[in-house]
């Protein structure tokens, strides 16, 4: 099996065409939800969840082979992570608070 060595320009290349995937899949799942909202009302939370859940383990295990690679990852990777555990915390504590009732 070959290996393949990205050169510093087209592991940026790489990086920004990962990112531009991902602000098409924000695009695309709102765009889903808005035509889907309501039908899909009744499983909304736990599709939430799943989702919180899946953008969680994603951030750690690209976290773990950042650090593994030895180069220390980039200010705005580093912000753009924390800030991803950020909306996490709010999205979990929204379904908390009105899982309680407290609107």
């Amino acid at each position: 099996m070959s290996e393949r060595v990205l050169s510093d320009v087209q592991n940026a290349w790489l990086r920004r065409a990962e990112f531009l995937a991902l602000i098409a899949v924000l695009v695309l799942g709102i765009g889903m939800g808005a035509l889907a909202a309501s039908a899909l009302s009744t499983v909304a939370v736990p599709i939430l969840l799943v989702g919180c859940f899946t953008v969680a383990w994603a951030m750690v295990q690209k976290q773990r082979v950042e650090v593994l690679s030895g180069g220390p990852p980039a200010l705005w990777e580093r912000a753009l992570y924390w800030a991803c555990w950020a909306a996490i915390g709010i999205v979990a504590a929204i379904v908390i608070w009105k899982s309680l009732g407290l609107t």
